[in-house]
């Protein structure tokens, strides 16, 4: 068993004094502990007759130091023991505290989470961090504090974050909702129902659905406040497409 604590910074150090600290965005040598990697995964499925495609689209997508592919652990074991893959994410008492610090939307966060639910990658910069939930000072600090709680997903070499899969967007999904944003929170609604009009074979249900979704869009540069018509299609991750095409 691992167990991962953050260690508070003082300015430049730790602490304590000759501590090894492993963690989501410096995992050294221990990368492959963080989780179950694609090989142990695989032979679960194997042995227990799961469904390894639908294992990866749920839990997969963790890119943890030199290790592409990392699963929620618990998540895995709870699918295969009850033959369903769905969240068994773990709300904890820190989310509760981090949406405080989405709510504010230092320097566009807002627009950086909607990016990441439409499945794309925003930059990063973990290293101003202090470990301290009770100092968050900018959008990286919220970023970096998602990350280490499993919330996104690291790319060191390309310094970015991501949503790492469909269970992880549905927890994201329900902290955008509990945040009170409106538009969003619409927009969502909407791709939802774009989608099950797209399955079912809807084409003018689908066409009245990409057009009657004006979205509320504050641009990195300004703090002014622009209307744009989105297709709330923009929402849909590519990670959800894939699991009900």
């Amino acid at each position: 068993m691992i167990y991962k604590r953050l260690i508070k910074k003082f300015k430049t150090q730790s602490a304590l004094n000759n501590f090894q600290e492993y963690s989501m965005v410096e995992p050294g040598n221990m990368a492959g502990f963080f989780g179950f990697t694609k090989d142990e995964v695989e032979a679960l499925s194997t042995k227990h007759s799961a469904d390894l495609d639908e294992l990866i689209k749920w839990y997969d997508g963790y890119q943890i130091g030199d290790e592409p592919s990392i699963f929620n652990p618990n998540s895995v074991m709870e699918a295969i023991r009850r033959k369903r893959c769905r969240s068994y994410w773990a709300s904890t008492g820190a989310f509760d505290a981090v949406a405080d610090y989405i709510r504010m939307n230092f320097e566009g966060l807002k627009d950086d989470i909607i990016k990441m639910l439409a499945g794309g990658r925003c930059m990063v910069d973990p290293t101003g961090f202090q470990n301290d939930m009770s100092i968050i000072q900018s959008r990286d600090d919220v970023l970096t504090l998602l990350i280490h709680l499993g919330y996104l997903s690291y790319n060191w070499r390309e310094e970015e974050c991501y949503i790492p899969n469909k269970e992880v967007s549905g927890e994201m999904v329900n902290a955008v909702k509990a945040c009170n944003w409106k538009p969003v929170v619409d927009a969502l609604q909407k791709s939802e129902e774009l989608l099950q009009a797209t399955l079912d074979g809807d084409e003018e249900g689908q066409w009245r659905k990409v057009w009657k979704t004006p979205m509320t869009r504050t641009p990195a540069s300004s703090h002014t406040t622009t209307r744009t018509r989105w297709p709330v299609c923009c929402l849909l991750p590519t990670f959800m497409l894939a699991t009900t095409m």
